[in-house]
Formats: C-alpha cells, sequence, structure tokens
C-alpha cells in the first residue's frame, strides 16, 4: 500500500469526523432556530388576536397566512444557509484534512526510506565478501593442479572475508541493540 492512498484514507477519515460534527451541529441549530422563528411568529399572531378585526387594515387581514409564508421562508433560507456552510466546511477540512494526513506520514514514510535504503546498502556489504570467496573457491575448485600453498591461500583469504562479514554482522546487531535501547530510554 502506497503513502499516498494511505494519506487519502486518512483524509477521509479526519473528513469523516468533521462533517460528522458539523451536520450535527447545523442540524441541532436548524431546529433550535425553527423553532425560535415559530415561537417568535406565535407570538406576534396572539398580539394580533388582541386587536380587534374592524381596527386591522383591510391588506392586513391576510396576516396569519403571510406570516405562514415567512415561517416556510425563513426555515428555507435557514437551510441553504446551513448547506453552503456544511459546503464549505467539506472544502476547508478536506484541504486541512489532507495537510495533516501527509504531515503526519511523512517521518513515516521518511522512516521506511531510510530502512529501504539501509537494507540495500547492508545487503551489498554482505554480498562482496560472500561473492570474493564463492568466486576463489569456484577457480580453486576447477584446477585441478591445485597445490597446497595455494589452497592455504585461499582459506586465509577466505578467512578474511569471513573476519570482514563478522565485523559487519556485529556492527549490524549494535546498531540494532543501540536503536532498541533507545526506544526503551524514550518509552516507545
Amino acid at each position: 500500500m502506497s503513502f499516498k492512498s494511505v494519506s487519502i484514507k486518512l483524509t477521509a477519515s479526519y473528513l469523516l469526523i468533521v462533517m460528522i460534527i458539523s451536520i450535527s451541529f447545523s442540524v441541532i441549530l436548524y431546529r433550535l432556530s425553527s423553532m425560535e422563528i415559530g415561537r417568535g411568529l406565535s407570538r406576534q399572531g396572539r398580539i394580533l388576536e388582541q386587536i380587534p378585526n374592524d381596527r386591522i387594515p383591510e391588506p392586513l387581514q391576510n396576516l396569519e397566512k403571510i406570516r405562514q409564508e415567512q415561517l416556510v421562508e425563513s426555515n428555507n433560507h435557514l437551510k441553504t444557509n446551513l448547506i453552503y456552510f456544511n459546503l464549505i466546511i467539506f472544502i476547508l477540512a478536506g484541504a486541512a484534512s489532507y495537510y495533516l494526513a501527509r504531515r503526519t506520514l511523512k517521518p513515516i514514510e521518511e522512516m521506511v526510506d531510510l530502512q529501504n535504503r539501509f537494507t540495500a546498502d547492508a545487503s551489498h556489504e554482505l554480498r562482496t565478501p560472500l561473492t570474493a570467496m564463492k568466486t576463489e573457491i569456484e577457480v580453486a575448485m576447477r584446477d585441478k593442479n591445485v597445490k597446497l600453498s595455494d589452497t592455504k591461500q585461499l582459506l586465509k583469504s577466505n578467512l578474511e572475508e569471513i573476519g570482514k562479514l563478522e565485523v559487519l554482522s556485529n556492527s549490524l546487531l549494535r546498531l540494532a541493540n543501540y536503536d532498541g535501547v533507545n526506544k526503551k530510554k524514550f518509552g516507545e
């Protein structure tokens, strides 16, 4: 799995959390605001009911119908504003989530790259002495007239290569132990 796909999954997780919170608050805000608008219009209605019909001018006689239309219009306007607000939050949260996901994963990606480079270098360092030993042994085995002195020289050379391998493996073990000690020391 690539770090790009992991970044996208992490971004989607962050975005999902933000949008759940945002939409939840929007629903609560819509319900509370609708109730307040309804209460305000109800208070107006009670006040208008106290006024005798003969004192209300002709154009205002359909006031109840106008108030109901205002209630529907206000609720629709509130819904539209909340949808736009959530859309803006979605865009901003998406950008911020992607930035934070990349920033969170960057040290891990760098560590994996370093580990891969180290593994390749260590592999190369291990192969070099092994290849030299193998080549020397194969050449000596093909020579039907190999002398004892040549065989001793070959064994001495192989011992030198084995010594290099021991030094390299001991260094790798020290490095692994050093990393383990640091993790314990720093509580990782």
